[in-house]
């Protein structure tokens, strides 16, 4: 199977977004706001991405994912990968 591409979790942040439960389930995931402004945590799209660069999504469609858990910190270049 393909690595996920930033462009496939842009697609599947978009339909979470509109999903029935949705917004809830990706206010949880990004964690509580910080002084009413910032989040300590980056968009849908790119902790889905470094979820899957770290082997933590189940992928079946932009429809229909798993994410098993919260990306860990990454202080480097994913194994296999270097930074560009």
């Amino acid at each position: 199977m393909q690595p996920l591409s930033y462009r496939d979790c842009r697609e599947a942040a978009r339909s979470a977004h509109g999903a029935e439960h949705g917004p809830p389930a990706v206010a949880r995931l990004r964690g509580e706001r910080i002084t009413g402004f910032f989040r300590p945590r980056p968009g849908l799209a790119v902790l889905l991405y470094l979820a899957a660069v770290q082997g933590r999504v189940v992928w079946h469609s932009a429809d229909a994912y798993v994410l098993l858990e919260r990306p860990a910190a990454m202080t480097g270049p994913p194994p296999g990968r270097r930074w560009a």
